[in-house]
């Protein structure tokens, strides 16, 4: 029982970022039907369904996971998401090139 909107799955998992220095990187994601789970976990993943996103703490209040809600875009939604990108790739490109700039130029301005 979703709400509109909602997808029934939800995907846990680690939080991506920087932790004591070091770069954390997202493992591949696990996929687990909702009717496989127990009626424990489908409880705790209820607010989720709802479009409430979870955090996960250990005892000492550190961050652990997540459990964000996938949203399902309509065709209308993704298709306007699409036309949207498209404008602005030819945006971009058009400013790059006024600019004489590269992607490898780009590329290169990020990392430092």
């Amino acid at each position: 029982m979703a709400a509109d909107g909602y997808n029934a799955v939800v995907a846990l998992m680690p939080l991506r970022g920087e932790q004591n220095g070091r770069i954390l990187e997202r493992k591949p994601m696990v996929r687990i039907r909702l009717s496989d789970l127990n009626d424990a976990v489908k409880a705790f993943l209820a607010p989720a369904q709802q479009g409430e996103t979870i955090v996960v703490e250990d005892d000492d209040g550190r961050v652990q996971c997540g459990v964000t809600p996938y949203v399902q875009a309509s065709a209308a939604e993704k298709q306007a998401a699409l036309a949207a990108l498209d404008r602005l790739q030819q945006k971009s490109a058009q400013a790059m090139a006024q600019f004489g700039a590269t992607e490898v130029d780009i590329d290169r301005e990020l990392q430092d």
